[in-house]
């Protein structure tokens, strides 16, 4: 027999964030394929019987952990099982984090006034040792970060800021990392904020950290128009560059279109990146044999090369150095900075001595 109050339909939650592990993949796929079964027992379960609002709400909250990275958040815990008991007397009720069109939950939070944003590249003082850049996002002029999010820094623009990007609004929802702890997500938290389009307009809303039950900011709507373009301007704004960093950017676009040679001494790119304290160097990151083997737990090793730069026009610098990089094995000239001497010894690499104080 059939049930008389069909499910909520699975959605397929998508998410932006700048990192993510192999644990946290195999576990969204995990959870997506529990989910699935969950839902087709749920509804094989016949219509009428007493435990109907216990499998109801026990779906909506399956439904919400799905749609998060991390825990559902005491308010969205208490707010479904009572939704649910009060449209057992007043009839169908809006499913919990629609926001728009039928069933859409009336969020007296969203309002039709448009804001309008600012996106700013902070840098650091350059002697400052641990700053790191971060975005900062302005609505009307007022600083989100200032009030919601005080343990670290926006997210760097080598992230955020890029071409079709995570803070691109389409008619799909996503969820966007705007900030994290310095210590890491896992210790102090961070900031997202899921991120759509809505006919001519752009509304941030779901504020979340895995930190906190409530979190400060209300919902943000703003005219599309205007939102594309200071999202295209602040991606194509490099004048909070110095030198050292524009070198590392262009270097590391360089040296992804040079797969094949990096590959032929077993290496592949990680990162190239330049520290606002270092403004004289630039560091390249290298995993050896590639990526695929912290994944599938093979002997791995991480190397980290230094690289000098200098107010010379960077551009050349960026072509200068990719050659000289890929020209020999760049392993001979870099440092082991990941994997275990275990993994070292298999893969025939000296394990660095641990320096004393």
């Amino acid at each position: 027999m059939s049930r008389s109050r069909s499910l909520p339909r699975r959605r397929s939650a998508t998410r932006s964030s700048p990192r993510s592990s192999p644990e946290q993949a195999w576990a969204t796929e995990t959870f997506a394929a529990a989910h699935e079964r969950f839902q087709q027992a749920a509804v094989a379960i016949e219509a009428g019987t007493p435990a109907q609002p216990f499998i109801d709400a026990l779906s909506e909250l399956v439904q919400a952990q799905e749609d998060t990275t991390s825990f559902v958040i005491l308010r969205r815990w208490a707010a479904i099982p009572e939704q649910l008991h009060r449209g057992a007397s007043r009839g169908p009720q809006p499913h919990i984090g629609a926001t728009s069109g039928p069933g859409a939950l009336d969020d007296r939070s969203v309002t039709d006034e448009k804001r309008c944003l600012t996106l700013r590249v902070v840098v650091p003082d350059l002697v400052q040792r641990g700053a790191n850049v971060g975005v900062r996002a302005l609505v009307d002029g007022k600083d989100i970060l200032a009030d919601a999010f005080t343990a670290g820094p926006g997210v760097d623009p080598q992230y955020l800021l890029v071409p079709d990007g995570p803070l691109a609004a389409a008619s799909e929802p996503h969820e966007v990392l705007l900030a994290e702890a310095s210590c890491t997500e896992g210790c102090s938290g961070a900031l997202y904020v899921t991120v759509r389009r809505q006919g001519d307009r752009v509304l941030w809303d779901e504020w979340r950290n895995p930190d906190e039950d409530e979190v400060g900011p209300p919902a943000f709507r703003f005219e599309a128009q205007e939102y594309r373009r200071e999202v295209d301007r602040a991606t194509a704004d490099r004048s909070w560059e110095w030198p050292a960093r524009t070198v590392a950017r262009l270097l590391e676009q360089d040296l992804r279109e040079r797969t094949d040679r990096l590959a032929r001494w077993e290496c592949e790119l990680g990162a190239v990146s330049a520290r606002p304290w270092e403004p004289d160097q630039v560091s390249v990151f290298l995993f050896h044999p590639g990526r695929s083997a912290v994944r599938e737990d093979r002997p791995w090793l991480k190397f980290r090369m230094i690289l000098a730069v200098s107010s010379d026009d960077p551009a050349g610098q960026a072509e200068r150095l990719a050659e000289q990089l890929v020209a020999a094995d760049p392993r001979r000239a870099a440092e082991v900075c990941g994997g275990s001497s275990e993994f070292a010894r298999r893969l025939g690499h000296p394990w660095p001595q641990r320096r004393r104080a």
